[in-house]
């Protein structure tokens, strides 16, 4: 399963790009809805009896994981501007790092007292399905005037809001 997980993640990456970059196509929610079935997915797992299932689900997993990994600097360029893009890719993966460095213990533990992988992969499912739902903050945050290139052209001051918020903290 590890391996399927790898190709369809290769694939979706190439499938998800491609479709990210068509007119008209919400880039925030398409990463939404690759959480929340990246989340759902991983509560199901402990539910698969047979191995047909559980390489279905692999597939599946590597598919959104595909669509969560291509999507991340297109998104990051859109709500923070180029200049800090760099800065929050890098902050989402660190804030990806703590459930993945600090979840195998804790799921160790969980199974140890428990005798069942459920409770640790229904708990394993939260951040992802945490993280679709802060994603609907964006649309409180993100600037939603129209930004064609030849308005930002026009308006030297034109900055995206993220960056302008950083800017004022730091200048």
């Amino acid at each position: 399963p590890v391996m399927c997980i790898g190709i369809t993640s290769g694939l979706g990456r190439l499938l998800f790009g491609y479709i990210a970059d068509l007119p008209r196509v919400n880039r925030v929610l398409l990463q939404q809805m690759s959480f929340v079935l990246i989340g759902t997915m991983t509560m199901c797992l402990p539910a698969t009896g047979s191995f047909p299932l559980l390489l279905a689900i692999a597939l599946a997993m590597g598919l959104f994981d595909g669509c969560f990994i291509s999507l991340l600097g297109p998104i990051a360029y859109d709500i923070c501007g180029p200049r800090g893009a760099t800065q929050a890719i890098g902050f989402l993966l660190g804030l990806c790092s703590i459930p993945l460095t600090v979840g195998p213990p804790i799921a160790g533990r969980l199974y140890d007292h428990t005798g069942s992988y459920m409770i640790p992969f229904v708990l394993a499912g939260i951040p992802p399905l945490f993280g679709a739902s802060t994603m609907f903050l964006i649309r409180c945050v993100k600037d939603d005037a129209p930004a064609t290139p030849e308005t930002v052209l026009k308006d030297p001051t034109h900055q995206p809001l993220a960056q302008t918020a950083w800017d004022s903290e730091n200048p």
